[in-house]
């Protein structure tokens, strides 16, 4: 990943004044005025209605300013690149960076529009080797702002996941905080994702598994079975016990949670407080008719990268399994 992180700065240039420079059909000129502007929304409606703007674009050019659209749709403009890839060289992969930089990523909206950003890069990469040498210089700029969107993408997910916003992956626990009621050094919300994933459950998690919950929604239908996380506080008088809420999918394999954004019905009409008994429980994130699932995208991204492998890979197989990804995440 660093040396497509060392090239996007020079690509940025390229490609994000590329609507300023765009000649001729108005089309052309108007999507380069609004991505300019963060018009997203009609740079999205004019490139999926009228493709290439009647020839004024290159196809590269008209995929590169759409799935620039939808990358601003989820908050991840490209020209805070500059700053965010500068940070990241400088002081690694850092999660806190990524999601204080891009805030908007870790919401449902978000997850979807980076979703469809990558579907849109992908047109560019069909048959394309992002490692190897010779690719043009789209290939190369949709290799990078892929690999991008694949990062802020598991930034949001492991956000989403954790339900708590992006303080929970910005801010340093603490021993003994409310963010670490039983008191191990680690963070609660990250053991209780690694215990929902199938990894280890600490000895002061227990797990309430309600009954299966059918969701429903016009092109879309699924069951899940609400699942209750308590973390037991070392000390009820300075914290109580710690609680959290996930949605398991018991068709997944492996077993493991899906992706939720806030509260619903099983209907997904929105509701206020987390009550399993009266029918309101985390809301799973719906994209192109199918939900997100919190394990299977998070191993599909790591396995891509070798530089993920080799932080995540224990048994030294070239591949990371959920164990050892849920591993990694409890600290073991």
């Amino acid at each position: 990943m660093r040396h497509h992180l060392l090239a996007i700065s020079a690509l940025i240039s390229l490609f994000f004044f590329q609507g300023c420079q765009l000649t001729g059909d108005a089309c052309a000129a108007q999507v380069g005025m609004d991505l300019d502007e963060g018009k997203y929304d009609q740079v999205i409606a004019a490139l999926e209605n009228n493709g290439t703007c009647q020839g004024a674009l290159t196809q590269e050019e008209a995929w590169l300013d759409l799935g620039a659209a939808y990358m601003g749709l989820a908050g991840v403009k490209v020209s805070k690149l500059f700053g965010v890839v500068s940070s990241m060289l400088e002081g690694g992969m850092d999660t806190g960076t990524l999601v204080s930089a891009f805030p908007d990523a870790a919401s449902g909206a978000g997850l979807d529009a980076i979703t469809q950003a990558q579907k849109v890069y992908g047109y560019i990469l069909d048959g394309v080797n992002c490692d190897a040498s010779g690719k043009s210089a789209f290939q190369e700029a949709a290799c990078t702002y892929d690999e991008f969107a694949n990062t802020v993408k598991m930034t949001a997910v492991m956000n989403l996941s954790m339900g708590s916003g992006a303080a929970s992956l910005t801010e340093p626990i603490v021993q003994g905080s409310a963010q670490d009621v039983n008191d191990n050094n680690t963070s609660d919300e990250l053991e209780v994702m690694s215990c929902s994933m199938g990894g280890t459950c600490a000895g002061s998690i227990t797990t309430v598994a309600s009954s299966n919950v059918p969701f429903s929604k016009t092109g879309f239908s699924a069951t899940y079975t609400p699942t209750t996380y308590t973390v037991a506080s070392i000390d009820t008088n300075v914290h109580p016990d710690a609680l959290f809420y996930r949605l398991i999918d018991p068709n997944s394999t492996p077993v493991g949670p899906v992706t939720t954004d806030g509260m619903c019905k099983n209907d997904f009409t929105t509701c206020t407080d987390i009550n399993f008994s009266l029918g309101c429980y985390p809301c799973p994130v719906v994209i192109d008719g199918a939900a997100v699932p919190t394990t299977e995208v998070l191993l599909d991204i790591v396995n891509t990268d070798p530089m993920y492998v080799a932080m995540f890979d224990t048994n030294g197989d070239g591949n990371v399994s959920s164990d050892e990804l849920a591993a990694a995440m409890s600290g073991g």
